[in-house]
């Protein structure tokens, strides 16, 4: 997932953000809304976020991406897009 990620030191962020998710993963960012409603994100970076939902015993990252309001790479409209498909 993050071998797309040029920039060394934002995937070694990244990579440590997923880490922590092991850890009380439901205290940590920020619950999303509207069709993402049930996922939560975090930054990783001041760019990059991290999309994931909690279960009772199981964290799944759904998607690491930029955040780019507006931009249809955004990482939100990315996400938006999957669950619009059928995907997320």
């Amino acid at each position: 997932m993050l071998e797309g990620i040029a920039d060394k030191s934002s995937r070694k962020k990244i990579a440590s953000g997923i880490d922590k998710l092991k850890k009380n993963a439901h205290l940590q960012g920020k619950d999303l809304r509207g069709n993402l409603a049930g996922y939560r994100s975090v930054r990783a970076t001041q760019r990059f976020r991290i999309i994931f939902k909690v279960a009772t015993d199981k964290v799944t990252v759904r998607a690491v991406g930029l955040r780019k309001g507006g931009d249809k790479n955004d990482v939100y409209e990315l996400c938006d897009k999957l669950w619009r498909d059928g995907e997320l």
